[in-house]
């Protein structure tokens, strides 16, 4: 569930498609986030670059923690586990 989570997050975060790329997976039942399967397009357990979308095409190179040109579950999980969210000013007084 976390994964799915995460990966909603990164999908989600950016508002913003470029508007010849076709939207990503809707995932599951219940408007429910897409899964790292619904990426996977042929099933091979891996997501290539032609297989993403928005800000996951444009983080590719930066999730891709290996450079073999493959996103594992494994990759994604790690990516969004350091990238947090900016945290708002802390009050000085």
């Amino acid at each position: 569930m976390n994964r799915i989570f995460l990966l909603a997050s990164l999908i989600l975060s950016f508002s913003t498609f470029a508007q010849d790329r076709p939207e990503p997976p809707t995932g599951g039942m219940g408007g429910q986030p897409p899964s790292f399967s619904d990426f996977d397009q042929n099933g091979d357990g891996y997501i290539s670059l032609d297989e993403t979308r928005g800000p996951m095409q444009d983080d590719f190179n930066e999730i891709d923690a290996n450079s073999d040109r493959l996103l594992t579950e494994t990759e994604i999980d790690l990516f969004m586990k350091n990238r947090r969210p900016p945290q708002p000013p802390r009050d000085s007084n």
